[in-house]
């Protein structure tokens, strides 16, 4: 990680650098503008692609078991939770976007096109509804998994703007299970 905020300060610093200084002179209220900053991304491949195709997923698996389980045992944290997952899965597509590949994510809660996800959010589902501590505990499971997953992807790709987004969403998920933990000890 710290390769990489390396890498983010020396292309700030770069950009800076490079910008033109306003002109004084000027006669005009016009300021310059500063020149745009190409940066190529390089092409994902297949299974970078697979990657954050499934992370999409499984971040709306994420949101969809928490705005369902909140329904059986209205509770802050899963609507909390849910939002943040959200922005987990608006953030996944916005990369999706970013690198042109189609969005796998159907439309409605609970519904996947890959049936592995299908069948882990109907199991997920079915624990949670059993009690609140249930619930909670399926929440822990949901968290640990994203961790690993988003760890792996982390490692996996080298586009950096695959890396920052899987680390805030690392960050995040390492948020949340201590918010469940933090539940369960009581």
């Amino acid at each position: 990680m710290s390769a990489l905020k390396l890498m983010a300060a020396a292309l700030t610093f770069a950009a800076l650098v490079s910008a033109p200084a306003p002109s004084f002179a000027a006669k005009s209220k016009r300021v310059p503008a500063s020149p745009a900053v190409a940066t190529a991304l390089a092409p994902l491949t297949e299974p970078e692609i697979a990657t954050l195709k499934w992370m999409r997923e499984e971040e709306k698996l994420a949101r969809d078991v928490y705005i369902e389980l909140n329904t059986y045992w209205p509770a802050q944290i899963f609507v909390q939770i849910a939002d943040s997952e959200q922005r987990h899965f608006d953030a996944l597509g916005e990369k999706l976007a970013l690198y042109g590949i189609p969005d796998p994510a159907l439309p409605g809660v609970g519904v996947y096109a890959d049936p592995r996800l299908q069948a882990l959010h109907d199991e997920l589902l079915a624990a949670g509804m059993v009690s609140y501590v249930d619930a909670l505990e399926v929440g822990v499971t949901i968290e640990e998994t994203d961790i690993v997953d988003l760890q792996a992807a982390i490692d996996a790709t080298t586009s950096a703007p695959l890396q920052l987004t899987y680390q805030n969403l690392l960050d995040g998920s390492v948020r949340h299970l201590a918010s469940f933990l933090k539940l369960l000890d009581r």
